[in-house]
């Protein structure tokens, strides 16, 4: 039985690393959560809201035009701004990944 259970335990185990590396860089305003509106996620008191994706990885490039897991995530965010519950103006958002590479132009 061919499994990718190891890359997904490491794909959920790097977001609280990841939510502490943005706690520590946070103002004493910003709300940082993880798994509630993406795998990561700063909210600002201004109101911006940076969004982060994490795609790990165990063999190859995460991120290729061919990676399922990049495009649910690219119609999450377009389909979250089109619903309304993404302001685009105060929204930033961020790929993080494991492995080295270019995303496809």
């Amino acid at each position: 039985m061919i499994s990718n259970a190891p890359a997904q335990i490491l794909e959920y185990a790097v977001q609280f690393p990841r939510a502490l590396l943005r706690l520590l860089k946070a103002g004493s305003s910003d709300a940082i959560s993880v798994e509630v509106v993406d795998d990561v996620a700063n909210r600002k008191a201004d109101g911006s809201t940076f969004f982060e994706e994490d795609k790990i990885s165990t063999v190859g490039n995460p991120l290729t035009g061919r990676s399922t897991g990049q495009w649910k995530t690219f119609y999450n965010w377009l389909k979250a701004i089109h619903d309304g519950n993404i302001d685009l103006n105060k929204a930033h958002f961020f790929l993080y990944t494991n492995r080295s590479g270019r995303l496809p132009l």
